[in-house]
């Protein structure tokens, strides 16, 4: 029989992977059971419940323990300086960690917690590199600079004010304010140190906030007295409250889905969690497996299955609600009293500490396939757990004992000899990688295994995938042809491309015809394969070494650069319909499918040429020296392109998409050879081809961190299924998860 213990006051947050399209995951369990009960509704103790850890998951120890402050309940990552920020709750101090070395560098004093029912909470403000800790009791808010790890402004505000998260939309930090009825609840938008706005809210108990990048609103859980029940407030990126919406039992965390655009949230008390749509129309209840006795404690958006996870504290067991927010079956056993969830994407996990009991904690890793694949033995009441994109670590803040635990997860997985490129199939959920020195292509699962190696033709230098019959073609350069591979992982009979003095470089797929286009530079020619038949239609004589190739779909036309001329060539179907003069020696080509315009870089001269594909004219261009690739956010609201450069070592060179204006510039590993952007996160994510690192960038120009990888890497490829970031190393035969 369970035994119920009192209702704890610590705070509760959980950070998600730090980005300007991720919003930050929050949890106040005890402080919400608290306000619950004082409108009638039944509050839950903590339960402790005596289980083994799950038969599933292996049990290991972490990398290491850092010793902070008393009670570390809330954590925030700083992505400018590459610091963790843990607010020791019983101390009323502030630890700064380095990820570099995970120790602790310096204590920060801020202002006394007091309340005994409100959050404390730490945010981060990436365009003042800025941190702010709440001080509920005090009635203040404490600005810490990250330049110098200094308290330099104490904010005072009406209330105690509770939560903190920063909006992207209007780059203002949003501060809620919990007070006793009948005072009337605000949330403060400050920029910097500077108050732009006080929001009044219906009800007396603001308390933890989320942010959905599909309207630029701000979501507030909050009391509405004058209706007599929950709801979540949402707040324009204006400043203005523009909907309550209905949630029985009130948001508890919240988390934003790219998948739906609904912003979702964890109730503690009706077995429930709740999408809300960007209308902020009504919200919909989803059931958790154990509706009659699940209550929701944490939620976090997955980019492995782009579902949201859910932990059911009563029940030890984490929900996976699918996209279309079906009800959710056989759910993964966890450790006891599951609570915050962390995405991790270096390893395409999700993370969810437990309290266990009274004496040790645990971390449990369920993997892209929904199965518990490690438990973590961490020490005593784990509360808050966050992911540094620096490193690549998840950290754990345990309040019963002072410290703060680091797990590492980093990921390698070994392939042929000189890996170069890289394919994603939608139909199988693998990641296809082909090793150039080895004449073979290896298969990687979402689990990131090695599922099979097959052997191709000579020098495999390049991928495609053809949805339309589920396979993955293989240009053999040393061998003159192309190989399909099916979704069987069965390797088809070679294709001939029409020449014997040359070999396909490059490939693209056109998706109106079925047709795959396969550009031979030595030849001066693109063979066109019929993807329905795996035969070979025709060959097109193009110009001056045609390489890179890619097809627009605005106006359904193939384009190839010309790399010793100065041209790309747009062919429609089997022949060429034109050209169009660009600088000299193009290399590198990107496709923009935000607004369909192609981006091409030319080394030599050191241009950045822009192509309006309904002209097809060079509409903009701009200067950019010693360019290697180029790549482009796929946010609209973003609006830019990325060109890798070997200036100054290593470069990235950020430029508007509409006008080719300059943005800004951020240092980067030697040698950036290629470069691609994370859909879920729009993170920039470089492979440093001369330093053995990749580099990952937000998309507004500010370095998150570097990875190391193994030597060499060449190559970047996105794996839609589980949101990893596969990088080719050719030098050492294998493929890091970045």
């Amino acid at each position: 029989m369970p035994t119920t213990n009192p209702v704890r006051q610590y705070p509760r947050e959980r950070r998600s992977t730090p980005s300007l399209s991720t919003h930050r995951h929050r949890a106040s369990v005890g402080r919400q059971v608290a306000s619950l009960s004082a409108v009638a509704l039944v509050v839950l103790g903590w339960m402790v419940i005596l289980l083994q850890s799950p038969s599933a998951s292996a049990v290991t120890n972490p990398a290491a323990t850092i010793t902070v402050g008393s009670n570390p309940t809330a954590q925030d990552f700083d992505a400018t300086n590459g610091d963790l920020y843990v607010l020791n709750q019983g101390a009323n101090t502030v630890s700064v960690i380095s990820t570099a070395s995970s120790s602790v560098t310096t204590t920060i004093i801020v202002g006394t917690q007091g309340g005994a029912s409100c959050i404390q909470a730490v945010a981060f403000d990436p365009t003042h590199n800025y941190i702010y800790v709440t001080n509920s009791g005090a009635g203040t808010v404490s600005v810490i600079d990250g330049s110098t790890n200094t308290v330099t402004s104490t904010l005072t505000l009406s209330g105690n004010p509770c939560d903190a998260l920063y909006d992207p939309a209007n780059a203002y930090v949003y501060i809620t304010n919990d007070c006793a009825s009948p005072c009337t609840s605000y949330v403060y938008a400050y920029s910097a140190t500077t108050q732009k706005a006080a929001v009044s809210l219906p009800g007396p108990t603001a308390t933890v906030l989320g942010y959905s990048p599909a309207n630029s609103e701000m979501y507030v859980s909050d009391f509405d007295s004058a209706a007599n029940s929950w709801v979540a407030s949402a707040i324009s990126s204006s400043n203005s409250l523009v909907a309550n919406v209905a949630v029985s039992g009130g948001a508890l965390q919240f988390a934003y889905s790219p998948a739906t655009n609904e912003v979702y949230c964890a109730s503690l008390n009706n077995g429930s969690a709740y999408a809300i749509p960007s209308s902020n129309s009504a919200a919909t209840p989803i059931l958790l497996h154990s509706s009659a006795t699940a209550q929701a404690a944490g939620i976090v958006w997955g980019a492995v299955t782009r579902d949201i996870y859910v932990s059911d504290y009563f029940n030890n067991v984490v929900d996976i609600v699918p996209s279309s927010n079906a009800a959710v079956n056989n759910p993964p056993k966890v450790s006891a009293l599951p609570q915050g969830l962390t995405y991790d994407p270096a390893s395409g996990n999700v993370y969810v500490d437990s309290l266990v009991g009274t004496g040790n904690g645990a971390v449990d890793e369920i993997s892209p396939a929904g199965v518990d694949v490690m438990s973590y033995t961490v020490q005593h009441a784990p509360y808050a757990i966050t992911y540094t994109s620096s490193n690549s670590e998840v950290y754990v803040a345990n309040a019963g004992s002072g410290t703060v635990t680091a797990l590492s997860s980093s990921i390698t997985v070994t392939v042929g000899s000189g890996p170069d490129a890289l394919a994603y199939s939608s139909a199988s959920n693998d990641l296809y990688v082909a090793n150039s020195a080895a004449g073979t292509v290896s298969v990687i699962t979402s689990g990131n295994a090695v599922a099979a190696t097959l052997t191709v033709g000579t020098n495999p230098d390049a991928l495609v995938y053809d949805p339309s019959n589920h396979d993955i073609y293989v240009a053999n350069r040393g061998s003159a042809t192309v190989s399909p591979i099916t979704s069987a992982n069965v390797v088809g009979t070679a294709i001939g491309i029409g020449t014997s003095t040359g070999g396909p470089v490059a490939l693209a797929f056109d998706p109106n015809n079925g047709y795959i286009y396969a550009s031979d530079p030595a030849a001066n020619l693109v063979s066109v394969i019929n993807g329905a038949t795996n035969a070979l239609v025709t060959t097109i004589a193009v110009a001056n070494a045609p390489t890179t190739i890619v097809f627009d779909g605005s106006n359904n036309d193939v384009y190839v650069v010309e790399s010793t001329g100065s041209a790309v060539a747009y062919m429609s179907g089997t022949s060429v319909s034109g050209t169009i003069s660009v600088s000299s020696s193009p290399t590198a080509m990107a496709l923009d499918a935000n607004n369909f315009n192609l981006y091409v870089i030319s080394p030599s001269s050191g241009v950045l040429s822009e192509i309006a594909p309904s002209t097809n004219t060079v509409t903009h261009s701009a200067g950019v020296s010693s360019a290697l690739g180029v790549a482009w956010f796929p946010s609209p609201s973003i609006d830019q392109i990325a060109v890798t450069s070997s200036a100054s070592s290593g470069t990235v060179f950020v430029f508007t998409a509409s006008t080719l204006g300059s943005v800004g510039s951020v240092a980067v590993g030697s040698n950036p050879t290629a470069a691609l952007v994370d859909d879920a996160t729009g993170n920039l994510t470089v492979a440093d081809n001369g330093s053995a690192s990749a580099t990952i960038v937000s998309g507004l120009d500010v370095a998150l961190g570097t990875v190391t990888v193994d030597s060499g890497p060449a190559a970047l490829a996105m794996d839609g299924a589980n949101g990893d970031i596969y990088v080719a190393c050719y030098a050492s035969g294998t493929v890091d998860v970045a």
